[in-house]
């Protein structure tokens, strides 16, 4: 709003406008919008960081879900091996290929395949239940703890290996899961989380982001299709002017052609000088064989003749006296 504006509508209220106040009041407000601007400009940018946080946990607790599927139990019992990896310093990552190598492990040990039906079997751990199906993944995991505990380190990382397990596992081995496990259920309380809920929300959180992402993409879909349309409409008018330009060009180039053979006729020039070749040498000027060339009309040779005569009879001199005619017929 301009002061001459908030000056009108002051004087039309009834009242009387000092011209320095009015400036200093117009200068406050102008710093005010440019403050409020800039409020909603880091609100706006904080807001998406939020929500950029908020999808990035619910990927993460939607990805222990499908985890817990492909292991055959809870989504708690995978979070709660890899908060206890991540606290004894193994990363998300290891924690999670670890448990992935175990349940190809002991898939295949359940078919009879691969050497770690032979290292299940040497530490009596059965990979299927009483009837017959597959354990959890975790379970597993968790008996594999309990044998270590009385097995020497050598022995220890042989197992590990051919279980394709990473060695840094062996902290949560060797560590206190119990305590770690009663900690970890000991902040979840204090921060009022729900795991249940967690999964819940994140899997619906998940399912309308996608929604989201895939309705994105169809707005990217719309304006290509509608600029390939542009597009196609467009090529009908293009093709005629390129075929003009292109047919242009082929019957410039084939009159180009026609003409060529008189083209290069006209800048082909001979010119021949008339002599005789002695066996002395006559005359101090010139170069090569100059002095052996011998005129036939001046009678002197080429090593005797003025420079400027030498230019305007030598063989060279009559070539470009016919070329510069042909050209001035030609206009050129």
């Amino acid at each position: 709003m301009s002061a001459e504006t908030i000056k009108e509508f002051l004087v039309g209220l009834g009242f009387k406008v000092d011209e320095a106040g009015l400036a200093k009041f117009s200068e406050g407000i102008a710093s005010a919008s440019l403050r409020v601007t800039a409020l909603a400009t880091a609100a706006t940018a904080a807001a998406a960081g939020i929500v950029a946080s908020v999808q990035h946990i619910a990927s993460e607790y939607d990805q222990l879900d499908k985890l817990a599927t492909q292991f055959r139990t809870t989504a708690d019992a995978v979070d709660e091996f890899i908060d206890t990896a991540k606290i004894l310093g193994l990363s998300d990552e290891k924690s999670i290929e670890s448990l992935k190598n175990l349940d190809r492990a002991i898939v295949d040990t359940s078919m009879g395949m691969g050497r770690a039906k032979l290292v299940f079997e040497d530490l009596g751990i059965k990979v299927t239940d009483a009837a017959g199906k597959l354990k959890p993944t975790t379970e597993v995991m968790g008996e594999l703890a309990e044998k270590f505990k009385d097995m020497e380190r050598g022995k220890q990382l042989r197992v590990m290996e051919r279980l394709g397990l990473d060695p840094a596992l062996l902290k949560v081995f060797n560590g206190d899961l119990a305590a770690i496990s009663a900690e970890l259920q000991e902040i979840d309380k204090a921060a009022d989380f729900d795991f249940e809920t967690a999964i819940v929300e994140s899997k619906a959180f998940m399912q309308i982001w996608r929604q989201m992402q895939q309705e994105i993409e169809k707005w990217k879909m719309l304006f290509s299709k509608a600029f390939e349309s542009v597009a196609v409409k467009l090529m009908p008018k293009f093709r005629a002017q390129i075929k003009s330009i292109t047919d242009s060009m082929v019957a410039f180039r084939k009159k180009v052609m026609e003409n060529m053979p008189k083209a290069i006729e006209a800048i082909i020039a001979e010119g021949i000088w008339a002599g005789e070749i002695l066996t002395e040498l006559k005359g101090d000027d010139g170069f090569g064989y100059d002095p052996l060339f011998l005129d036939a009309k001046t009678g002197k040779t080429v090593a005797e003749l003025p420079l400027e005569i030498k230019s305007r009879i030598s063989h060279r001199g009559h070539a470009m006296t016919k070329l510069l005619q042909k050209l001035e017929r030609l206009a050129l």
